[in-house]
């Protein structure tokens, strides 16, 4: 298996430790590859944080997701067989991830922010803050991933002056 390997290695090390698998496709992949992942990690030992959110059927430390390159092509029905099984984000700037908020993570991707900051930033932040499904955005930059987690997620409590 593909990714059977580095899996098997991070489990042996620490086998109660959180552990997101991102696979970042560059093109077409077998299905079946979700259900080997899957698989795996939930033949890993079990601990309270695997039977946490069993019952949404979740694991609290160990994700599977898929993260779209942007630019990489994808038919519009293997993306939508995806989303039915795993969190899927793709690749876009925040300008575009602002102008389809309500759609991502429900009929579009999930956003996964990536370049500059705009002009235009706060903006569209509050676009994304006030319409989009907070699990449906991440931020490459951590800096941003990080006030996304403590602003919008509610992670952390906000110092107010």
């Amino acid at each position: 298996m593909i990714a059977s390997r580095p899996i098997d290695q991070r489990l042996a090390v620490d086998p109660y430790c959180t552990l997101d698998v991102v696979l970042r496709p560059t093109g077409l992949f077998p299905l079946d590859l979700i259900d080997r992942i899957e698989n795996q990690l939930a033949a890993a030992a079990p601990s309270y944080g695997t039977r946490l959110l069993s019952w949404r059927k979740e694991n609290a430390l160990r994700r599977l997701c898929v993260c779209l390159p942007e630019g990489a092509r994808f038919s519009p029905d293997f993306v939508t067989v995806l989303m039915q099984r795993v969190a899927v984000f793709a690749d876009q700037d925040l300008a575009r991830a602002a102008s389809r908020a309500g759609e991502l993570g429900v009929i579009r991707p999930g956003a996964r922010v990536t370049g500059s900051w705009p002009q235009s930033g706060e903006r569209a932040w509050q676009i994304l803050a006030t319409q989009a499904d907070p699990e449906a955005v991440v931020f490459a930059s951590r800096s941003l991933e990080q006030r996304w987690t403590d602003e919008v997620l509610g992670y952390r409590e906000i110092e107010r002056p």
